[in-house]
């Protein structure tokens, strides 16, 4: 069975630095709720595209911007400069409530995530699944068993776009069909709460070296 966490998700910035703590960051409220910096978005998107979203609440005045861009014009002479995107470069943070009717009681549940720039932490219910680092592949974090819940869950995201430190510390490109890595970012897959009664998952074998 799986249940669908697409569509619609709070989000605010939280820093413009990668998250890696496990404990849980919060959103910043006031009586009312959400605070008015917060914005929604859509899941799956690429934060670039939602840049008219972030423009109509406070949030926008709190990004940074990525560094790489270039507001290129034509004609130009000499060295032609990366056409990077203008995006916020930092962590979001999502989160989405939703209700189950039922838990299965017999198999295992997974946080299934189809593809994010460039890593993710995860808590649903206040509880830590893990931390992702990459982009090119989907993931998924093993939920534990009473951590779901009949009725309302929360899911919380703390997803970063910052650049990876790969072999010997080098930045990792990420290159993708956007652009490299800190030129994109969000998450651009799937969202979905997968359980499967037989306690297994796909299967396959990578021959990578890393």
């Amino acid at each position: 069975m799986t249940y669908s966490l697409n569509g619609t998700w709070h989000i605010d910035y939280l820093s413009d630095e990668p998250y890696t703590s496990e404990d849980m960051p919060s959103f910043k409220t006031n009586a009312g709720g959400f605070n008015d910096s917060l914005t929604q978005i859509t899941v799956p998107s690429y934060l670039e595209d939602n840049k008219d979203a972030f423009r109509s609440t406070a949030l926008h005045a709190k990004l940074k911007w990525n560094p790489l861009y270039t507001d290129l014009r034509y004609p130009h002479a000499g060295y032609s400069p990366d056409m990077a995107l203008a995006n916020p470069v930092g962590c979001f943070l999502y989160q989405k409530s939703f209700s189950l009717d039922q838990i299965p009681q017999n198999g295992a549940a997974m946080l299934y995530i189809g593809g994010v720039q460039n890593a993710l932490s995860a808590w649903l219910n206040g509880h830590y699944l893990g931390r992702h680092e990459g982009y090119s592949c989907p993931f998924g974090f093993t939920v534990p068993k009473d951590i779901l819940k009949i009725g309302k869950n929360t899911l919380t995201l703390a997803v970063s776009n910052t650049r990876l430190a790969g072999y010997m510390g080098r930045p990792i490109s990420g290159l993708t069909s956007r652009a490299a890595n800190e030129c994109t970012g969000g998450i651009y897959g799937d969202v979905e709460l997968r359980f499967l009664p037989m306690g297994l998952e796909d299967v396959w074998v990578s021959t990578a070296a890393d």
